[in-house]
């Protein structure tokens, strides 16, 4: 990241912070009431005590709870240290739709404390934030992925690189069923760029897994030599499942990695 980009990014983070001293901090399960303090994850300390973790028996590739489902070797691996239940994803439909960015910026100091994500980015060189498309860039005013991103980086001090774009816009993922998620998202990314070293790759949930998947492709065909995908939460198996169409199984290699 330039100096010039990180001016601005401490500019906004200054003025965001004057807007959190004269509003109320407000918690996703408890809206109306404000919080006596700021807490330092953006959650009260009860919505943090029913987040449940994703630490029962999961794919090492995907992190997708249950048995292994992605064969070995993969040049992609995803962790995501909470499953998308209970207060969750309140918190991150607030944090994309609701204009709550100061849950991101609680959010990504959450994920950058968990010790699962500190050693996984210790075998990174850069951060990089998966890219809004154009119009929910213009429309939101800010990139949920690049301000986790941003907390990630400065609590574990490594750079923060926004090389990622995306070749057009794209369809939600959420209103997709398998097959288009598959091929909504294909070839949607470009990278700026070379790569060098290893990717820490931030989103914010990872559900098929197939935003991360060619958002990684990208980044290894620009030269990365791993990815490490890291999101908030992974999305429960039996969710899923609920959906007659959508499965979680990954794409092939020579779609995406």
């Amino acid at each position: 990241m330039s100096i010039f980009a990180r001016l601005r990014e401490d500019a906004l983070d200054t003025g965001r912070a004057v807007l959190d001293a004269v509003y109320p901090a407000r918690c996703v399960c408890a809206p109306d009431e404000p919080l006596p303090t700021r807490p330092p994850f953006g959650l009260c300390d009860i919505c943090v005590a029913n987040l449940e973790p994703n630490d029962s028996e999961r794919c090492a590739v995907c992190d997708h709870p249950g048995p292994r489902c992605c064969p070995p070797g993969s040049d992609l691996r995803m962790r995501a240290p909470y499953l998308y239940t209970g207060p969750l994803p309140s918190a991150v439909h607030a944090m994309k739709f609701g204009g709550r960015d100061d849950l991101a910026r609680g959010l990504g100091r959450l994920l950058a404390e968990h010790v699962d994500i500190g050693t996984l980015a210790r075998e990174c060189d850069q951060c990089v934030p998966v890219p809004l498309s154009t119009a929910r860039a213009r429309q939101r005013g800010y990139n949920q992925s690049a301000i986790l991103a941003r907390a990630i980086g400065r609590a574990l001090g490594m750079p923060v690189r926004h090389c990622l774009r995306r070749n057009r816009d794209t369809a939600p993922q959420h209103t997709l069923d398998a097959v288009q998620r598959q091929t909504n998202v294909r070839g949607a990314f470009r990278v700026k760029g070379h790569v060098i070293g290893s990717v820490l790759l931030v989103d914010d949930v990872i559900t098929s897994g197939e935003t991360v998947r060619a958002a990684a492709h990208a980044l290894l065909e620009a030269g990365a030599h791993r990815v490490v995908a890291v999101a908030l939460g992974r999305t429960p198996r039996g969710a899923v499942e609920a959906h007659p169409r959508l499965s979680l199984a990954p794409s092939r290699a020579k779609e995406a990695p």
